[in-house]
């Protein structure tokens, strides 16, 4: 399923393993807890970078999830790792001595900042239940007012598989997505802040926008989109900056299986899985 090689970093007991900028951790990395993986590759240059792997009881789930930003209202859109790496680590906080925690800072301290950490809560054996906790902080350590665009992309294949049923945003709060397959649900919940705006479709329409030489906003689609499909789904914030502010971001992801298809999972429903072509 894998077009990228994540590499598995172990950590002994609680320590903590911290990685200079530059080296293979903040490039190509993995985290893990229980039955889950959650593998890293800043180094793509093609639409899969960032957050590039979940697996869950040795079903990958995810193909991408990255972040994207824009200063000021010109200009296209940048992916987060064009910024400089500022530190990288991984660490372990539970009694499975894997690493589960990873964290990367880009920017500059002397300008704009952008951290952000990540952290795997996986289930027990063949639950198929995971979940992904996220944080970002951005800071104007700068002299100057910025304003700030800054978007979040996901392109979930639950149960392996490229096409999902159906995917939509909650149109009263817009601030979870819901995706599903009839077998795995996905839900993310922006705990704080509320999105600017967001948007559903089926790919590559939003990564094509993120990625082209235009300044752009999302479309403001709720959905739901169903039948089966190729979705992906993003949020945007657009966010002002004064000098020493900072703003956080905290998203909350949530794999379960659909109610009622606990047991048929557990019997080896997601043996078939197909592969992702681009």
């Amino acid at each position: 399923m894998r077009s990228c090689v994540a590499k598995s970093v172990l950590a002994v007991g609680v320590a903590t393993v911290f990685v200079a900028a530059g080296t293979s951790l903040a490039v190509v990395a993995s985290i893990a807890d229980g039955n889950s993986t959650v593998a890293f590759d800043t180094t793509s240059s093609s639409d899969r970078v960032g957050m590039t792997g979940w697996n869950v009881d040795g079903t990958e789930q995810l193909y991408n999830q990255w972040f994207w930003f824009r200063v000021g209202e010109s200009g296209p859109e940048q992916r987060l790792n064009v910024l400089p790496e500022i530190f990288s680590g991984a660490f372990n906080t539970n009694a499975d001595p894997r690493p589960d925690t990873l964290t990367i800072n880009y920017g500059s301290t002397a300008g704009l900042e952008i951290d952000t950490t990540f952290r795997v809560n996986g289930g027990t054996a063949n639950s198929h239940r995971s979940d992904v906790t996220e944080q970002l902080q951005l800071t104007n350590h700068g002299t100057t007012q910025l304003s700030l665009h800054f978007f979040q992309y996901c392109d979930f294949d639950l149960g392996g598989e490229i096409p999902n049923d159906f995917v939509s945003i909650d149109s009263i709060s817009h601030n979870r997505a819901d995706q599903g397959n009839g077998l795995i649900a996905l839900s993310e919940t922006v705990l704080t802040p509320m999105p600017s705006n967001w948007e559903v479709g089926v790919y590559s329409s939003t990564i094509n926008k993120l990625d082209d030489a235009n300044p752009d906003s999302l479309s403001g689609l709720t959905g739901p989109l169903v039948g089966r499909q190729d979705y992906t789904w993003a949020f945007q914030w657009d966010i002002t900056l004064n000098p020493g502010d900072s703003f956080l971001i905290s998203k909350d992801k949530n794999l379960s299986p659909t109610p009622g298809v606990s047991g048929f999972l557990g019997i080896g429903a997601l043996v078939a899985m197909r592969r992702r072509r681009r």
